[in-house]
């Protein structure tokens, strides 16, 4: 209720390197997220980090909050400051279901990181092995899922 108070007496959504938005997916607060979102809390900044919010609800598996950025039609091939893109980020972390959300949103299966690593390799080297099986998959028969 305070949340949807202060975005109605009209505080300024953005403010700071490290805005509201970025602070409640970092306290993975995803209801106060999507209520941001709604406000119009632009969802293309970086914080001090250099995390966009979309690397933020992937790293912490937000479905719903992923999915309305998606919807959004927020940029999904943009890197953190370790080059790392969110469908890395979610394999990584063991988040089929943003996975699945992120490749049904039409990512690029196919981008690389670093040393020239897919994320079905990240997902390998991570021990989440269902989710290196969905990429291959999708990746072989050209599915979004």
């Amino acid at each position: 209720q305070e949340v949807r108070y202060l975005i109605d007496s009209g505080v300024q959504l953005d403010n700071g390197p490290d805005t509201a938005l970025h602070l409640a997916l970092r306290k993975c607060h995803s209801t106060i997220a999507i209520l941001l979102l709604d406000a119009g809390a632009n969802f293309e900044l970086k914080d001090t980090h250099e995390d966009c919010p979309i690397h933020i609800a992937c790293t912490f598996g937000l479905l719903n909050v992923v999915h309305t950025l998606c919807a959004l039609g927020c940029r999904l091939e943009i890197t953190d400051s370790r080059g790392l893109y969110p469908l890395h980020l979610a394999a990584k972390n063991g988040h089929t279901h943003v996975v699945r959300c992120l490749c049904a949103a039409g990512c690029n299966l196919d981008v690389h990181y670093g040393d020239n690593i897919r994320a079905d390799i990240t997902a390998l080297k991570y021990g989440h092995n269902e989710i290196a099986e969905l990429l291959d998959k999708l990746r072989a028969t050209g599915q979004r899922d």
